[in-house]
């Protein structure tokens, strides 16, 4: 198992997510990321955090409507095909048409 450094920040363990800040307990659930390599108090925490990195945000009704555009007279917004939908197959792992 390979070790992991925690950051003290004023001589405590806490939690790396900017908004939550809790410090370390052992009851918690914690979570780590490699890829960040940032700790969290929870997977809700780690969550939050990874949305928050990514810049990830809910599509608005028309951003939905224009995914699921099916009027190829007029040229999408985006750089995808008319009728192309930009969700993955699990199974296969080719984007779906």
């Amino acid at each position: 198992m390979e070790a992991w450094i925690l950051d003290l920040k004023n001589g405590k363990m806490k939690c790396d997510n900017p908004c939550c800040g809790k410090e370390f307990t052992p009851d918690m659930e914690m979570e780590r990321s490699d890829h960040l390599t940032e700790t969290f108090c929870s997977p809700d925490c780690a969550m939050d955090r990874y949305f928050d990195v990514m810049g990830s945000l809910p599509l608005t009704d028309e951003q939905k409507s224009e995914l699921f555009r099916t009027d190829a007279s007029t040229p999408p917004t985006s750089r995808r095909k008319p009728n192309e939908i930009l969700f993955r197959d699990s199974a296969s792992n080719q984007t779906g048409r």
